[in-house]
This record gives C-alpha cells, sequence and structure tokens, in this order.
C-alpha cells in the first residue's frame, strides 16, 4: 500500500526462501537476502540494518530479479538513505516519495491476534523484540520525519539538537555537533577532559538490564588510559528509576576505555504528529548524574 498498490498485488502467499547465502561466482551477478513467492508474482528483498548502502550490489540485484517480469525488488534498511537512481533501476518497487522503505514501515504487519502461548504469537512476539533492539520502533517527533530511533533519521538528528541546549543550560561542556554525528560529545568539568559521555535515543536497554526494556536517553562513558579508577567510583552512584547507571567495562581497539551507560526513560507529551519529547522531566536526573560526574575523576 505504501508503493500504491493494491494489497493482493501480489497475490496469495505461498512461500519463503533465503538466497542471498547464494554468491554466483566472480560476483557479477548477486541475489538478495531473501525471496517471498506468491501466486501473481515474487517479491526480493534485500535488508541492511547498520550496514552501508551500495547502489552497485543494488544494480546486479536488478539485473538477476528483472529477468522476470513479474519479480519486483524490494531495499528494507534500518538507515535513512537517499539515492534516487534507485527509483529507475527495473522491477525496483519503492514507497511513494521516498526512496527505499524503512523496517519501521513494516511494524503495522506484525501487530497480531494469536494467542500469547500459541507458536505463531510467541515468533511473533520474538520477531517484535528484535526489531525493538535494532531501532525499529516508529517513534515520530514533532518538526521532524523519520523515526527517531532510526539511525541517522531527520527526528533523531532534531532530538540531539533539542539535547544540546538542555546540557547546556545544565552546564556540560559541549563540543558542537555537526549535521552528520550522530551523537553528542558531552564532559562533565572540562572540553576534552575525561570522561566523555556520548548521549543516543533508544528504543529499548534490555540488552544491558531486562527492567529497562522502554525506550530511553543512553549515555554512554568513556575515557582512555587506565579505567579501573573510574569504574570504582561509577560504581558508588545511586542508581534509581529515573537514572540509572549499568557497568559495562571494557578496552575497545581504538584505545578507549568504555566503562558502561547512564540510563534515563523518555516520556512524551503530545499525541500523533504533535508528540514531542518531555525534557523538562529530564532535567533532574540530568543535573544529578552531572553532579555526580564533577566529582569523579577519570
Amino acid at each position: 500500500m505504501l508503493a500504491g498498490k493494491a494489497p493482493d498485488y501480489f497475490g496469495v502467499f505461498e512461500r519463503c526462501e533465503f538466497v542471498g547465502q547464494e554468491f554466483p561466482t566472480g560476483h557479477t551477478a548477486s541475489k538478495p537476502d531473501l525471496k517471498i513467492l506468491c501466486s501473481d508474482g515474487t517479491i526480493y528483498f534485500e535488508n541492511k540494518l547498520e550496514s552501508p548502502f551500495s547502489f552497485d550490489q543494488m544494480q546486479r540485484h536488478a539485473s538477476f530479479t528483472c529477468r522476470d517480469p513479474k519479480c519486483s525488488l524490494i531495499f528494507v534498511s534500518n538507515i535513512h538513505h537517499e539515492n534516487a537512481q534507485l527509483r529507475a533501476l527495473p522491477g525496483y518497487l519503492y514507497p511513494q516519495g521516498v526512496d527505499h522503505y524503512l523496517w519501521v514501515d513494516f511494524l503495522p504487519v506484525f501487530d497480531n491476534n494469536y494467542r500469547r502461548n500459541s507458536l505463531a504469537g510467541q515468533i511473533l512476539a520474538d520477531f517484535d523484540a528484535a526489531l525493538k533492539t535494532n531501532g525499529m520502533i516508529g517513534r515520530t517527533i514533532k518538526g521532524a520525519n523519520g523515526s527517531l530511533y532510526t539511525y541517522n533519521s531527520d527526528a533523531s538528528h532534531l532530538a540531539l539538537k533539542q539535547l544540546w541546549d538542555v546540557l547546556k543550560e545544565l552546564g556540560f561542556k559541549l563540543s558542537r555537533k555537526s549535521d552528520q554525528e550522530t551523537t553528542i560529545r558531552a564532559y562533565p568539568l572540562k572540553h576534552k577532559q575525561y570522561p566523555l559521555l556520548n548521549p543516543r535515543f533508544c528504543p529499548t536497554a534490555a540488552w544491558l538490564d531486562e527492567t529497562w526494556d522502554k525506550e530511553c536517553l543512553e549515555f554512554t562513558v568513556l575515557s582512555k588510559g587506565d579505567g579501573t579508577a573510574l569504574d570504582r567510583q561509577l560504581g558508588k552512584f545511586r542508581s534509581a528509576h529515573e537514572c540509572a547507571f549499568l557497568a559495562n567495562p571494557f578496552e575497545a581497539a581504538n584505545r578507549y576505555y568504555y566503562h558502561g551507560h547512564f540510563i534515563l526513560p523518555l516520556a512524551f507529551v503530545g499525541k500523533a504528529a504533535s508528540t514531542e519529547i518531555d525534557f523538562i522531566a529530564l532535567k533532574q536526573p540530568l543535573a544529578r548524574m552531572l553532579d555526580f560526574l564533577k566529582s569523579c575523576k577519570s
């Protein structure tokens, strides 16, 4: 329907096949990830989450799929890409007004009335959880297109700009965010004096703690050098429902030491197209987090 086609355009579903693991010799041609066969046509899906977009790859896919006039090619990503050339590919199907599908476009498909303990219900619930973990929640905010949790979307950039203003007001030391950056570089005491904080808006923090399976603002805490002393200090933070520190220490190849994450639950005001992040509710826990970090030394 997003492509302007009738719901029965492809006919009745028959079967689904994973075909992307088949690599033709020399890679002169290629196959998309998924093949869905229906009574009136076949749909090929190329799926990506955070992977870079390759127009050359899509051209190779199209040269394979266009051999059958009843085949359609679809590109689905968790990142919004702009490439008008996609629309000119033979057999390429796309939503009206944009160049490709996002995973959030398919969320309504997974709403189901199956019994909770049925096999179909469990499969769809598991898939819904996987979508959420990968940022596939259709959370729109006033003044921007796309989902708040879609990587590099207009909504994610607008929310970070709004957060930048709040952090500046509270006293964080900030580097100016460019239009391309997908986070903010924030410091508690002094610019470029660790710890460094990188905030992101997330659909869930269940990967850190199941009790935090909720929309949240997540601050990754980083430093350089020996981070064990700062680990001990961060362990003294008194976590509460409005702000918690979840330790997850490791040293990365880029010489950064990752200490863990401050997690703050998100609240929203307004409805539908007028929805906005409730930054007023975030100010007190952010101020408490800043006061604590000012007492820490990396």
